[in-house]
């Protein structure tokens, strides 16, 4: 059974996501990664989150910081997959990776949808009619690629070291000791959880765009890329205030479906998985006490063991 969380007034500041055979955790300032190699040992590495919010303070505003915080995830989750697979198999990984990644995303859930909600005109006549079926459309690729890429073993794995960093982040949001044994007590559930922001982003484009004319391809997809940055901040402040503000019940709903594709996007780890996500949390934290302690802005620092 999992142990129940303490009430916080506010939410911690700390988040991640898994890697391959690991996990990266993020604070405010510093983030950190750890993975295991086939050796069986466990390697990790540190660095500056070097936010645009903590150098210039006045962007910190609703929606606009929540453009930024996604930004600095992309940037940050796409250098640490990158770093793990190079400490996993010795060589750099290919710096176009990421480039097809966005391709292929902006191919699946904004051309794609688009396209076969255009094949639809012929029967569907109002604008909100299409919008509403493109929306519709965007869902059902979501939960198709999910359900297909979960019957994989690689990205299973993946998934139980993603339950692996929420364990550990409830545990430490909880104040028990940070013991393995006591980390896999605890949910592998969590509310800040980026499923949640994705699904609260599907919800919200589809909202939004329903009342969107439906013009002409070029200005359906430039709408499309103007808004999306502006939905997936005001999607951060939903959750954030969801996170801080227990009492706001109509939020509550927002985050229902996230938190039911989470029980597929997470795993139940083993004790090893744990392992790695506590070493990832512990190098991080060290990282945050050095950083603090200097005020330095030091380059990545790499340690195995």
């Amino acid at each position: 059974m999992a142990e129940a969380q303490a009430p916080h007034s506010e939410a911690s500041p700390y988040g991640g996501q898994a890697v391959i055979e690991g996990v990266m955790m993020m604070g405010k300032e510093m983030c950190a990664v750890a993975v295991r190699k086939d050796s069986g040992e466990i390697a990790t590495i540190s660095r500056p989150v070097d936010s645009p919010l903590t150098r210039y303070p006045f962007l910190n505003t609703p929606v606009l910081r929540g453009m930024i915080a996604l930004y600095d995830t992309l940037r940050l989750g796409v250098w640490a997959v990158q770093w793990s697979g190079e400490a996993l198999m010795g060589r750099p990984a290919s710096p176009w990776a990421p480039v097809l990644g966005v391709v292929i995303a902006l191919a699946l859930f904004i051309f794609l949808p688009e396209r076969v909600a255009a094949l639809t005109s012929r029967w569907l006549r109002e604008s909100w009619q299409l919008n509403v079926f493109e929306g519709l459309v965007r869902f059902g690729i979501f939960g198709l690629y999910f359900l297909l890429v979960s019957r994989l073993k690689e990205v299973q794995r993946i998934f139980r070291y993603h339950g692996a960093e929420h364990r550990t982040i409830n545990a430490f949001e909880a104040g028990v000791p940070l013991e393995v044994e006591r980390i896999q007590h605890f949910s592998s559930i969590h509310e800040r959880c980026g499923t949640n922001f994705i699904v609260v982003v599907l919800v919200i484009t589809l909202l939004v765009f329903s009342v969107l004319p439906w013009s002409t391809f070029g200005e359906r997809i430039v709408l499309r890329f103007i808004l999306l940055p502006l939905i997936a901040g005001a999607s951060y402040e939903l959750i954030r205030g969801a996170a801080r503000r227990p009492d706001l019940r109509w939020l509550r709903p927002l985050m229902i479906p996230g938190e039911w594709l989470q029980r597929l996007t997470t795993g139940v780890p083993d004790d090893g998985q744990v392992e790695v996500a506590l070493r990832s949390f512990e190098t991080l934290r060290s990282a945050e006490a050095a950083h603090s302690g200097t005020g330095a802005e030091a380059g990545p620092a790499e340690v195995a063991g």
